[in-house]
């Protein structure tokens, strides 16, 4: 980033603080919210739920979780070392659809906002 875009960057930014109106209230930030719902939901599910199941079977199948998979590694172990997996998998994720969809929507919104409020 150039000294020149990031001083413009700060001023489209100083006047979206001051506009009046905000670009919330636009269709290009409402699909931005769409987006961001239909990526975050899915990760968010699938992390919290193996988790919440990972728990339930902690205290309610003890003699399953203790059963012997690979050498000393019983399920247990294994099945937390799949969560350090899953987490990883989701931010990864997360941060793949952040960078491709997310910024270009929300450049879009910046966009359409500073060129009606340009207008009189």
């Amino acid at each position: 980033m150039t000294v020149h875009s990031a001083v413009e960057e700060r001023s489209a930014l100083e006047s979206l603080r001051e506009s009046r109106n905000p670009p919330c209230h636009s269709p290009y930030f409402a699909d931005l919210l769409r987006t961001k719902r239909a990526t975050v939901t899915p990760l968010l599910v699938v992390s919290v739920g193996f988790f919440l199941c990972l728990t339930l079977m902690a205290g309610f199948a003890r003699p399953l979780m203790t059963m012997k998979v690979f050498g000393a590694l019983n399920l247990g172990f294994f099945l937390i070392l799949i969560g350090y997996a899953i987490c990883w998998i989701a931010a990864l994720l997360y941060i793949r659809a952040a960078n491709r969809l997310f910024d270009e929507k929300a450049a879009v919104v910046v966009q359409a906002h500073l060129g009606r409020s340009k207008q009189p």
